[in-house]
């Protein structure tokens, strides 16, 4: 008997990212200023800029992917890493992580992936609005360790989580 009802939300999950995070600044329970990837990128090009790579934008890129994956995996920061056993390239990602934070530090800022890292804490603590229930679909590779974190968070503070079936066909 309904002759209405609310449109669902639906948000590929760097969208969802990228609001919880919107949403946790706003209410304020993070306090850097989160900036853009594309924001994120020229910082890691005027860190990588100073070394041997002048002018290179695929150094940063690489940079900045394996930020994201050291983000998103759950992996030990790098300035956590021991130097006994380091290759010369990851000591000079180790470096150049060290100077990125350092910039991100002193300006009051943060990119999408510290930041996101830092989001099922905050699901926990109730610190950013979520919805009743969050609907998976298409999820047909394994979720990375961060994501898996984020729903379960969800699910701990009573979030319905569904996994959608996959259409037949």
């Amino acid at each position: 008997g309904q002759s209405s009802w609310a449109t669902p939300q639906v948000l590929a999950f760097g969208q969802w990212i990228a609001q919880l995070i919107q949403e946790a600044y706003v209410a304020g329970a993070i306090e850097p200023i989160p900036i853009s990837g594309t924001q994120a990128r020229a910082l890691w090009r005027s860190v990588i800029d100073h070394q041997i790579f002048i002018g290179e934008p695929r150094v940063a890129e690489m940079a900045q992917a394996s930020w994201r994956l050291i983000h998103e995996f759950q992996l030990p920061a790098p300035r956590r890493w021991s130097e006994t056993g380091l290759s010369v390239d990851q000591r000079q990602f180790k470096a150049w992580a060290g100077a990125y934070e350092s910039i991100c530090h002193k300006r009051g800022m943060a990119d999408e992936w510290a930041l996101a890292a830092q989001l099922p804490d905050l699901i926990r603590n109730r610190a950013i609005p979520l919805p009743e229930r969050i609907e998976l679909t298409g999820f047909e590779l394994s979720m990375p360790p961060l994501q898996r974190a984020l729903i379960e968070a969800a699910e701990a503070v009573g979030v319905e989580g569904v996994a959608a079936e996959p259409p037949a066909e």
